[in-house]
């Protein structure tokens, strides 16, 4: 019997005791693996918290839990201001048993992602005694493996710094602040500054990739390849605002537009060199994704077969070309996943109709929709909707900055 599986979180329908000494209605939440049609709570460290974040083909999870040792800097409960809470620890989960990943020398660590190998990354602090900047120890990325435990990946001399993603070759993406804004990265669910570099460790070396990158400079790195391909959002000459860009060997390369858009994000990349993101008009409230593969970018509405939802993010593409992302349907002005966001799936069809051509060509002329401007005479945008915009992308920017996980993570309350 073939294994289907996902993980997540679910309540219990408890109380959470910490939060609730705080004067917070926050329930228990604790780690779920779905397999074959069932819903498995895997369980904590021995807290009343745990979340599952990445899963692998071997069935394997990694995630972080709440054990039941006190710690007044537990990386879950102190973002929100809450001193009484318990040790965070990422875990490993397979064949029914989770794993704690151990620290960096602190008491927390947090494990967001994982690859085919059972490699996981995160973050982790290096000890116990609180810097004066955030208030909290210091904490770095680091990479765990079965033979080596947990390996700090080091930093560019702030106080914060996360890891994720990694790819099969043992190759990680994350951010480090700058020692001359050491607090830079701290702030989870905010547009990193740009004293919050993003770096690619390997083999032993780190990387800053806004100071080691010829072509444009990287503001966000978002994910990459078994090739050790980059992607995410870079500042190009003579563009309003950032691009998506496809990083290789230290040159970002600009990946286009579609059609009038003044702001682009590369999300995902798989091993045929095919990347999706989203894109923002600067002429109207419009968001779109894009599909870019062999130098072309192409706005996945215009593939995609008629149906309700306007896709506005996409946030992963696998190597048979399945997109996943989301959308919105139409009149819905607020772009939140929580106000009226829809989750999809896009199944490319060869043209015999049948399902999986993931390297079928793209149609001549959507490209050349996609690629051209729009008829209408550019729109001079007022101070107001300038506002709007930028305010937009800022949004934008934050759901990369909390999906990828660049920083500690507590649960919302």
């Amino acid at each position: 019997m073939q294994m289907v599986s996902s993980r997540g979180a679910r309540g219990n329908g408890l109380v959470d005791p910490i939060a609730l000494e705080d004067g917070l209605a926050a329930e228990d939440t604790h780690a779920v693996l779905w397999e074959n049609g069932k819903i498995h709570d895997i369980g904590t460290l021995g807290g009343s918290f745990s979340i599952a974040i990445s899963i692998n083909n071997r069935g394997q999870v990694v995630g972080f839990a709440q054990n039941a040792v006190e710690d007044p800097f537990s990386l879950l409960y102190s973002t929100v201001g809450i001193t009484n809470g318990t040790q965070s620890r990422g875990f490993l989960y397979e064949k029914g048993h989770m794993r704690d990943l151990g620290t960096l020398g602190g008491p927390d660590a947090q494990a967001f992602c994982l690859n085919e190998h059972g490699e996981a990354a995160g973050i982790s602090y290096v000890n116990s005694t609180p810097n004066p900047v955030t208030g909290l120890p210091t904490a770095e990325p680091f990479l765990w493996t079965k033979e080596r435990g947990m390996i700090d990946l080091g930093s560019f001399g702030g106080v914060w710094g996360g890891a994720c993603p990694l790819n099969n070759r043992g190759q990680v993406l994350g951010t480090s602040s700058l020692a001359a804004d050491p607090a830079a990265c701290f702030n989870a669910g905010e547009i990193p500054p740009q004293t919050c570099h993003p770096f690619l460790w390997d083999n032993g070396k780190l990387s800053d990739l806004t100071t080691e990158t010829n072509g444009g400079d990287l503001l966000t790195a978002n994910a990459l390849n078994d090739a050790g391909e980059i992607v995410g959002s870079a500042a190009f000459p003579g563009r309003p605002f950032s691009d998506a860009y496809v990083w290789r060997k230290g040159v970002a390369r600009y990946l286009g537009a579609v059609q009038d858009d003044c702001f682009s994000e590369a999300a995902a990349i798989n091993s045929r060199d095919q990347i999706v993101g989203l894109s923002a008009s600067c002429t109207s409230n419009v968001l779109r994704t894009f599909l870019w593969e062999n130098g072309s970018i192409v706005d996945l509405n215009a593939l995609s077969s008629p149906n309700s939802l306007q896709l506005i993010d996409a946030d992963s593409i696998n190597d048979r070309g399945e997109i996943a992302g989301v959308g919105v349907p139409p009149g819905c002005s607020d772009f939140s996943d929580a106000v009226c966001g829809h989750a999809y799936l896009l199944i490319p069809v060869c043209a015999d109709g049948t399902e999986g051509c993931a390297d079928a060509p793209l149609h001549p002329a959507v490209v050349a929709k996609s690629r051209a401007a729009s008829d209408a005479a550019p729109k001079k945008m007022t101070a107001e909707e300038l506002g709007l915009l930028k305010a937009r992308i800022a949004q934008m920017r934050a759901r990369f900055a909390a999906r990828n996980r660049r920083f500690g993570f507590s649960p919302r309350r």
